[in-house]
């Protein structure tokens, strides 16, 4: 089992936790652990690794650490070696969105490495373009423009006090976040196309594009999200003022969103947004800004345990 272990997640508790963990994983799986710093090199020993055999894949980290884990499983030096690998997790994270809803734990850890039930799993891929370059991301959870992506950005680029707040409480830090962007929020005019809606011209507030229904701490939507349908939940924001998106991060808090005013929800193998000025896109808590997106659903890409 090839661990990439990312000592970095969790706001720098990612070690601890892994030194409590590993012992536990030891006694049942044979491990070869590589420390994630540098994305080339990590890429070179994946492949190798998977040449010599190795099939089980597993990212000890946080949901960026899935991320890119899966990055590195989708690169297309990989392409022909994807379908004999699996990807399993061990969550030292923050947030750990990943590994929700909860199912087995290893010292207060969640873990996916029940390799023996493994099943494939849906991909979500964006396509854009930067500085004339076609540049693809991909995401196992969920994707985010508007709101959430910028208060996951705040969070990735902290200022003083909510530097303290991440070693002190990540849920409190994550609302701090999610308060201090939705304070200073401003609608984008965008244009959002799929094949269920036809062109929309909205001023954007928030758009969530999910595999897993779960995000941000304990933020959840209420519509049934399937893992291998094939399909990409859609749950977007439109023309809301701070208040109201703040009621929104509130009954997403308890796990509402379905029939609330000012929002529309949906499922869609695909999806494509247009706005007038570069904007956050989020995928698994990553970050990219363009002005142009669309995503796609890559069908049962990639064996997952569960």
């Amino acid at each position: 089992m090839l661990v990439f272990l990312n000592p970095a997640a969790g706001g720098g508790r990612a070690m601890n936790r892994w030194e409590r963990v590993a012992p536990r994983i030891a006694g049942t799986h044979e491990m070869l652990v590589h420390v994630l710093e540098n994305q080339a090199d990590a890429l070179q020993v994946l492949i190798d690794a998977v040449g010599r055999g190795e099939r089980k894949i597993v990212a000890a980290g946080g949901d960026g650490t899935v991320n890119a884990v899966l990055t590195m499983l989708m690169h297309e030096r990989m392409r022909d070696a994807l379908d004999r690998v699996t990807l399993g997790a061990i969550g030292l994270g923050s947030s750990n969105d990943f590994h929700k809803p909860p199912g087995s734990t290893v010292e207060d850890c969640p873990c996916k490495l029940d390799f023996a039930q493994a099943r494939l799993r849906d991909v979500g891929m964006l396509a854009t373009g930067i500085d004339g370059t076609g540049v693809y991301r991909y995401f196992l959870s969920n994707a985010s423009i508007g709101a959430t992506a910028d208060a996951n950005r705040e969070f990735n680029e902290p200022d003083r006090l909510l530097c303290e707040l991440k070693h002190f409480s990540t849920p409190t830090a994550i609302l701090y976040a999610a308060l201090k962007t939705i304070a200073r929020h401003r609608n984008i005019a965008a244009v959002v196309t799929s094949p269920e809606t036809g062109t929309l011209h909205i001023r954007l507030s928030n758009l969530g594009v999910v595999k897993n229904n779960h995000f941000s701490g304990n933020l959840r939507y209420d519509s049934p999200a399937r893992l291998d349908d094939g399909l990409l939940g859609v749950h977007l924001c439109h023309g809301m003022s701070s208040p109201e998106l703040a009621q929104v991060l509130f009954a997403l808090s308890t796990g509402r969103f379905n029939g609330m005013r000012k929002t529309r929800s949906w499922s869609s193998s695909s999806l494509s947004v247009l706005t007038t000025l570069p904007i956050n896109v989020e995928f698994d808590g990553e970050i990219i800004t363009t002005r142009s997106v669309r995503f796609t659903a890559l069908h049962n890409a990639i064996k997952v345990c569960p």
